[in-house]
């Protein structure tokens, strides 16, 4: 596994990173031991029916032959039915995050707001369509723009931090 920074932010994200990069690098060790024990077992059958048998119970000796053969194929397929359960992977997020870089805190008389103007979050890159209908018009920094609460992003289903 490479040691590259990876970029994410949330854990499903760099769960779903992590497992990426599992596949696209080298064989795992896993892999190289059912490589192993495939060859192990075919080398051994091979041999196993090249030994020499006695004249007394050749019958015999096949047949046992055939049924190590057997319970040595159900062993190692038992093995990679192990290894090989599929993993249950993380979903993707559904919810976009807000860019907590954008919240402003209002203090007031009676309590504290805090807003998302619209061109912050643009210029972070949320490019998702904002609700117009909760929408406030407010100046900041003697610019107009649009400020959104965070009940009103909550209520549009994005996911706002620290709340």
């Amino acid at each position: 596994m490479s040691h590259s920074q990876i970029q994410s932010t949330t854990l499903a994200e760099t769960q779903l990173c992590l497992v990426q990069n599992r596949r696209s690098g080298a064989r795992s060790p896993q892999r190289v031991w059912r490589s192993v024990i495939a060859l192990v077992a075919g080398i051994s059958i091979a041999l196993g029916s090249v030994a020499p048998t006695f004249a007394r119970g050749r019958n015999d000796d096949v047949a046992k032959a055939i049924a190590a053969a057997i319970v040595l194929g159900l062993i190692v397929k038992g093995l990679d039915k192990k290894r090989d359960r599929p993993r249950a992977e993380p979903e993707p997020v559904r919810r976009p995050r807000v860019p907590t870089a954008c919240a402003i805190e209002l203090d007031g008389a009676q309590r504290s707001v805090t807003v998302y103007p619209e061109s912050c979050l643009k210029a972070e890159g949320f490019d998702y369509p904002l609700p117009r209908d909760c929408a406030k018009t407010a100046r900041i920094y003697g610019r107009p723009d649009r400020v959104y609460g965070v009940q009103c992003l909550r209520s549009a289903g994005f996911r706002v931090a620290g709340y």
